[in-house]
Parts: C-alpha cells; structure tokens; sequence
C-alpha cells in the first residue's frame, strides 16, 4: 500500500467525525424543538464511531506500511476506549437528572448505545494489533501452537468480552434504572 493512500485512508475517519460535529452543532442551533435536540446530539455523538473507525484504520495501515509498532498498537485502542466511554457518559448524563425530560431520555439512551458500539469499534483496534499475525496463523497447523506474538488467553478473552458482555450488563442496569417520562 503506497503511504499517501493509506493516510488518506486514516484521515477520512477523521473527516466524517469533523461533519458529524459540525452538522450536529448545526442542527442544534436550528432549533428549539425537542426532535432538534435528539438529531443534533445524536449527530455530534457519531464522531465517537468514526474516532474508534480512525484507531482501526489507522494500526492496521500502520502494519500494512510499517510493520507493527508497539507504541501505536497500545496508543491508538486507549484513544478509541476513551472516546467510547467518554460519549456513554455523555448519555448517562442526560439520563441522570431527577426531571429527565423524554427529548433528554431519547438521545440519551442512543447516545449511550453508539458509545457502546464505538468500545465494539475500539476492541477491532485493539485485536488489529497483531494483524499481520493472520497469513502466519492460518499457514500453519494446529500442531503448530498459537504463535510467540499472539494475545495471552486472558487478553483475548478481556477483547471478546467487551463487545459481548458488557453491552449486556449495562443494557439490563440501564433497565432496572430508569422509568419511561410521560
């Protein structure tokens, strides 16, 4: 892969979380209406997709181009990890006020679930980190063992819990928490 075309690849991530923002501040600013409110957040929260879809990209063109970097393959999943729980509190937060209005438990609610679908994001990055592993992996046998560079057991099982459990425990705390405005 020729570098300039995989830093394109890098940037356009970062490109559409910029007009995610921007037409979310947008949109927020049109109006005082309650669908305006749920669009405009909803809209500026998607920039933690594309911040997850920027780690992903970015370590595996990285490899692609430069080998693997261990700084980076740590660096990049934690930047993703952040954005991630940093938009689920953003959600949890209009969630938590005494008077939550329906317009604060929408968004809300959605924001929460595209924080946690950036952390899904963000756990690719963090598996990305050993990419290049998967020509030798598949090459050879079982026999063979897991190769020197793989994950531990525990790292990867940590990396499928986190797209499998955790959505589920705080989907279900989630519910028991809080009760439907009117």
């Amino acid at each position: 892969m020729n570098i300039y075309i995989g830093w394109l690849f890098k940037l356009i991530p970062l490109i559409m979380g910029l007009i995610c923002i921007a037409l979310g501040g947008f949109v927020l600013e049109s109006s005082g209406q309650s669908e305006y409110f749920v669009a405009g957040h909803v809209l500026i929260s998607l920039a933690a997709i594309c911040l997850a879809l920027f780690t992903t990209a970015f370590i595996i063109i990285s490899q692609l181009t430069r080998g693997v970097n261990t700084f980076y393959n740590t660096l990049f999943p934690i930047i993703g990890y952040a954005g991630s729980i940093i938009t689920m509190i953003w959600g949890w937060a209009l969630l938590a006020g005494n008077d939550v209005m329906a317009d604060e438990f929408v968004a809300g609610h959605v924001i929460f679930g595209v924080g946690m679908i950036a952390a899904c994001v963000s756990t690719v990055a963090a598996s990305s980190g050993h990419f290049l592993l998967i020509p030798k992996n598949a090459a050879g046998s079982k026999s063979d063992g897991t190769p020197v560079q793989a994950y531990s057991s525990l790292i990867g099982n940590c990396l499928i819990a986190v797209p499998v459990y955790s959505p589920c425990s705080v989907s279900f705390g989630l519910l028991r928490c809080y009760v439907v405005p009117t």
